[in-house]
């Protein structure tokens, strides 16, 4: 009824993708390591701020979730994941989110811009239609 209603005004119709093109999960974590250099370069220490969250319906405060925490265990290191909208990426491997995996490093502005830096180079290379590595 409806197309006999157009043909009827005379008129031409025609349907478009309004989708834009979304990025792929490798230029989407190659974004993200680019953004948290970014965030770490403009910070004075790694200190994580503490931040007000909704828990059971009570306003808490916890730390930010990003790249790095500081290690329970070795006071002078931290642990680094990579991380896309609070996902840890697991660098082709499973994550288990109550155990992942972290990458060890010293305490330091300067290390840890160093690993992303060095991380996002060596990821660049990786073909981003592997499909076994790039997952999250």
């Amino acid at each position: 009824m409806g197309n006999d209603f157009l043909k009827e005004l005379g008129v031409e119709t025609i349907t478009e993708s309004r989708s834009r093109r979304t990025m792929s999960l490798k230029e989407r974590i190659l974004n993200s390591i680019s953004k948290e250099i970014e965030l770490i370069k403009e910070r004075d220490d790694l200190e994580l701020k503490r931040i007000p969250k909704m828990v059971n319906g009570k306003e808490t405060e916890v730390n930010e979730n990003r790249f790095w925490k500081h290690s329970h265990s070795q006071k002078n290191k931290l642990l680094v994941s990579i991380k896309l909208k609070g996902k840890t990426f697991g660098l082709g491997k499973e994550v288990d989110r109550h155990k992942p995996n972290y990458i060890l490093i010293e305490n330091s502005k300067e290390e840890l811009i160093n690993l992303l830096e060095n991380a996002s180079k060596g990821l660049e290379r990786i073909d981003e239609n592997d499909d076994k590595f790039w997952k999250i």
